[in-house]
């Protein structure tokens, strides 16, 4: 049942038009509590508080019923923060960390038992040594069998291609890879991940619509978003990106999480590929019962 409330960072007051399935997945939103979890001293951009309290409310407003927490940038390698409102959602929530050479497999074992499932990674120059970084982590956590998540421009995906082929780990690519709104899926990375997601070598996330988005109606992004639908809905994955920091240290306006929802539900043929990448798809990644064995 969905509750139509006046939710933070959401710009929008009605609820989607279109219902999410039962045991719907938000695997892509962020945590922010610099009262009880200071952000890193070289981070400046002051994101404010979005606490568990106020991610909730977006949960009772969207319909959704599991999520995964991706800890943020402005935290670094300290996934205090997360683990903290992992532990307050419960076994509805699942995280992704960000670690470092330096973190113990001790705390990787213990971090598995709360619900951690994978790391992520920030390659925004794709140097060789971020690249050898990422695959000699990625080597470690895949004795857990975590995967490795990329925030990465699409060049850099065509760049590693070779690599991500054979990773050692399920890989997931953030916000639809980062496509171009101008060129869209006519960029040669976007038939590298529908090869990838072929192979059931990666994931794709459809998240992050207004980051690229050239258009006040996000219909460039969206569009993206429903040709990867059309084409590979055995290898997506759905995220709201809440709070939308982007727009916060941006200083634009907030999007409209229901707006944005209602606009991939359109790509939608049928209600098993509604299944498929609403819960599913996350099941089998993120480790959640199957909806029948609840």
């Amino acid at each position: 049942m969905k509750e139509r409330i006046e939710v933070p960072y959401c710009s929008g007051r009605e609820v989607p038009v279109f219902d999410l399935p039962k045991n719907a997945c938000d695997t892509h939103f962020h945590i922010f509590n610099p009262v009880h979890f200071p952000y890193k001293q070289e981070d400046v951009r002051n994101q404010p508080p979005a606490t568990v309290d106020c991610y909730q409310m977006l949960m009772r407003h969207m319909g959704i019923e599991r999520c995964v927490i991706v800890n943020p940038s402005c935290y670094g390698v300290d996934n205090s923060c997360t683990i903290s409102a992992l532990r307050q959602f419960g076994d509805c929530a699942r995280a992704i960390v960000v670690i470092d050479k330096d973190t113990p497999m001790k705390l990787l074992k213990k971090w598995d038992e709360y619900g951690v499932k994978g790391i992520r990674f920030n390659l925004v120059s794709g140097s060789m040594e971020q690249m050898e970084q990422a695959m000699s982590l990625s080597e470690k956590v895949a004795k857990l069998g975590w995967h490795t998540q990329f925030f990465m421009s699409p060049d850099i995906t065509v760049k590693m291609e070779k690599e991500l082929q054979s990773y050692p780990t399920a890989v997931v690519l953030d916000h639809m890879g980062h496509l171009p709104a101008d060129v869209g899926i006519r960029h040669e990375a976007y038939e590298i991940m529908l090869s990838l997601i072929r192979a059931k070598k990666a994931y794709v996330k459809l998240s992050g619509f207004y980051i690229n988005s050239r258009q006040k109606d996000l219909g460039d992004m969206l569009e993206i978003g429903q040709s990867f639908m059309k084409d590979a809905p055995e290898g997506l994955l759905w995220g709201t990106d809440w709070p939308h920091h982007h727009c916060w240290y941006r200083h634009e306006p907030m999007p409209d999480d229901a707006y944005m929802l209602d606009g991939i539900m359109q790509g939608c043929d049928s209600e098993g590929i509604k299944e498929q990448i609403f819960v599913k798809n996350p099941e089998l990644l993120y480790g959640f019962k199957p909806a029948g064995n609840l």
